[in-house]
């Protein structure tokens, strides 16, 4: 015997299923974790896929929590670019054989500014010497894109500069530390 296909879901058969409670418990489980299935698993307890389909089907019945739904992802977004910039900025104390140390991430920086500064890929290159300088070469445009950041966005930039050339014993060609509102090879 073949099952009938079912018919699309419509607005009753929907809100039968869907009720303000399961919507609610779906919401606060997405801004939590920020992945659909794992919200609808925790708001349908029953189902073994969460019952995806029928929160996706209510989204496009329901404009109220179709906005609901895409303030929850962009609240979880958030909480994970907050931790990622904690983690590039401020970074985590960890033991080593020389006592604590704070470790921090320069790829989740890099990523980060990607992200805020326009055009960041394109504008900054690096150039590697046989002999182990690293000069870091910023562009005009770049100190444009960086003037955009918040006043406490450059200081931590600053600050990141300031650390990584006084740990890589770095020699600019200026003889003092760059900016990020100079290029490093233009004298000031």
């Amino acid at each position: 015997m073949t099952r009938p296909n079912p018919s699309p879901p419509t607005r009753a058969r929907v809100q039968e299923s869907m009720t303000a409670a399961r919507k609610a418990a779906f919401i606060k489980a997405l801004e939590q974790c920020g992945v659909v299935i794992a919200a609808a698993r925790v708001a349908s307890p029953h189902s073994r896929t969460g019952a995806v389909s029928s929160f996706r089907d209510a989204a496009r019945l329901d404009t109220d929590f179709a906005a609901d739904w895409a303030d929850a992802q962009e609240l979880a977004n958030a909480k994970i670019e907050l931790e990622m910039r904690r983690r590039a900025i401020e970074g985590d104390v960890v033991e080593t054989a020389h006592g604590p140390m704070v470790k921090r991430s320069d790829r989740l920086l890099e990523v980060l500014a990607r992200h805020r500064v326009p055009g960041f890929e394109k504008q900054l290159r690096v150039d590697a010497r046989v002999d182990s300088d690293i000069q870091m070469v910023a562009c005009q445009e770049l100190s444009e894109g960086l003037e955009k950041l918040l006043p406490e966005s450059r200081a931590d930039l600053q600050r990141i500069l300031d650390r990584e050339a006084a740990r890589t014993d770095l020699a600019w060609p200026d003889a003092g530390s760059p900016t990020i509102h100079e290029h490093p090879t233009s004298g000031g």
